[in-house]
């Protein structure tokens, strides 16, 4: 991990208008082995995709990976890997089973989340992620900051601040945690809440939100939904209707009410309005008058109508 993500992570920990502790290093360098390394349990990041991160396999093959991962030393021997997916990914493809790493022996679970987020945040930037991902990784630093605003209130001296490893942490950054992430990310707190919202969708309703499929503001009206309606959504989707989201609110507004049961959602995909409408054409008084009299019936006016359009069309 370069010096400029450490100093982006350790950021989180500083109060407002203070400038973030200089973290007395608890890291090792060492070589470990790949079959010692677990995937961090919350990790919201897809694997590797090689049209994505062009090259970056073949310049592992080539020289090795030249920056070391980032583990967490858990107390029965294994590890937690925090940053380096990729790299630990691409070097298992180029048939080693080892690789450098710094290992940290004091880092605390939620701090440990943080680092998973933000390093790949860091490195690669929100507009890289797909939705599903910056969803998960955004829930998964909020809930982090919650616990260490937890800690904070359990452990914490009368300055309101508290030593967890070797940084330090105040209640007074943490208090609008979701503002801190919308602003450590360059997007708005509504965003933040909107993709967070995200994570109660339907894994099936997310992955089209990822395919560009669901508009995310859809999607989000949906994910306040039970499952079972949701259900319902994604069978119609399926069918391959589509949702807007005037009638994604229009489903939401009815369930509210109490209304909607799973077999009603699919009146929003085949109302009326969704089937073409038979045009009507209808003659003016003044035409009717010019060329009718009053003695013939609407029929006869009709097939007169008729016969002038085929002579028409015919000429």
């Amino acid at each position: 991990m370069t010096e400029r993500k450490l100093r982006k992570i350790d950021a989180l920990f500083a109060g407002p208008g203070q400038a973030a502790p200089i973290p007395v290093s608890q890291q090792r360098l060492e070589v470990i082995p790949h079959d010692l390394i677990d995937a961090h349990p919350k990790h919201p990041f897809k694997p590797y995709n090689a049209e994505s991160r062009p090259g970056l396999l073949e310049s592992v093959q080539t020289m090795g990976v030249l920056q070391p991962i980032l583990l967490q030393a858990k107390p029965d021997g294994r590890y937690t890997l925090l940053a380096g997916y990729k790299r630990l990914y691409c070097n298992t493809q180029a048939g080693n089973r080892e690789i450098l790493a710094l290992v940290d022996e004091d880092i605390p679970d939620a701090a440990a989340e943080l680092i998973v987020t933000q390093t790949n945040a860091t490195q690669y930037g929100l507009g890289d992620f797909l939705p599903s991902e910056t969803a998960y990784a955004l829930k998964m630093e909020l809930d982090a900051l919650t616990e260490l605003r937890r800690q904070l209130r359990g452990k914490g001296d009368s300055n309101g601040e508290i030593r967890i490893g070797d940084k330090v942490c105040h209640v007074a950054h943490l208090e609008k945690s979701r503002d801190n992430i919308a602003q450590s990310y360059g997007i708005t707190p509504t965003e933040v809440q909107r993709y967070i919202q995200l994570t109660k969708l339907l894994p099936a309703l997310l992955d089209l939100v990822d395919q560009k499929y669901l508009p995310i503001r859809t999607a989000v009206i949906l994910s306040t939904l039970p499952e079972e309606i949701q259900t319902a959504v994604l069978g119609c989707l399926k069918e391959g209707r589509a949702l807007t989201v005037n009638r994604a609110q229009a489903i939401k507004e009815e369930y509210q009410a109490g209304s909607l049961t799973p077999e009603g959602v699919r009146k929003f995909f085949y109302q009326p309005a969704d089937i073409p409408k038979k045009a009507r054409i209808s003659l003016r008084p003044a035409v009717i008058k010019k060329y009718f009299t009053t003695e013939q019936s609407p029929k006869e006016i009709q097939r007169t109508v008729e016969e002038a359009l085929r002579l028409y069309f015919e000429r």
